[in-house]
């Protein structure tokens, strides 16, 4: 029953291979124009809606010929595993990006939702929660 499901998904793999490899020609051609890019698979939607809110962020660096940053926001769900809900690519860390970052997973993700935001202390996102703040007071919290 297992390999039909792995089946099953295997054209949306493809799908998203293929999607990567025109964001990867389109950031070698135009290296200067890429700045971010956002994306949540709609099936996690529902798994942020019934977990505790709480949402771990943090970046990691892309290795090979694209640099950049990538940034994943996951969550815990009730029996424990632990599920990404929303992703982005990003030339670097900063305030400008975080703040994009956050502003689209509270517009895609948490919506109305007052959630915990987990993270590390950069200053970027420190930065950026404090923006956010300013502009939706009572979203939520960083610890």
């Amino acid at each position: 029953h297992m390999t039909k499901k792995i089946f099953r998904y295997e054209p949306l793999l493809h799908v998203f291979k293929i999607f990567v490899e025109i964001l990867t020609s389109y950031l070698l051609i135009y290296e200067y124009l890429f700045r971010y890019v956002f994306w949540s698979f709609g099936a996690t939607r529902p798994t942020f809606e019934h977990s505790p809110p709480v949402v771990t962020v943090d970046a990691m660096h892309l290795r090979g010929a694209y640099k950049g940053k990538g940034i994943v926001a996951m969550v815990q769900t009730a029996n424990g595993r632990i599920v990404p809900v929303a992703y982005a690519i990003i030339d670097e860390e900063s305030t400008h990006s975080w703040y994009w970052f956050l502003k689209y997973l509270k517009k895609y993700i948490l919506r109305r939702r007052v959630t915990c935001i987990i993270s590390d202390r950069h200053k970027g996102i420190l930065a950026a929660i404090e923006k956010l703040d300013e502009k939706f007071p009572g979203w939520g919290v960083h610890r």
